[in-house]
């Protein structure tokens, strides 16, 4: 499993980061930080308001990878392996 770490620019919305289609197709998750502590992420570190929490299956990186580094939405990211 892929967690891809995003940190917004000023008034961003979260849900423009990936389109509807790459969201249907990977199924990958936008979340807050919150909302991912609640579905089991609970070692996350304390992160700022702006960022939003993308997971996704392994075989999807590049593709999310290439929304994230198209997106007008995003000021920077990281890219984490978590294991399942």
């Amino acid at each position: 499993m892929m967690l891809f770490v995003a940190h917004l620019t000023p008034g961003s919305d979260p849900s423009t980061i990936l389109s509807a289609e790459t969201v249907e197709d990977t199924g990958a998750q936008v979340m807050t930080p919150e909302q991912a502590k609640a579905v089991g992420f609970g070692g996350l570190p304390e992160l700022p308001p702006n960022v939003a929490l993308i997971v996704s299956r392994l075989r999807d990186k590049n593709r999310i990878l290439n929304s994230l580094e198209a997106s007008p939405a995003v000021a920077k990211f990281s890219v984490h392996e978590v294991d399942e």
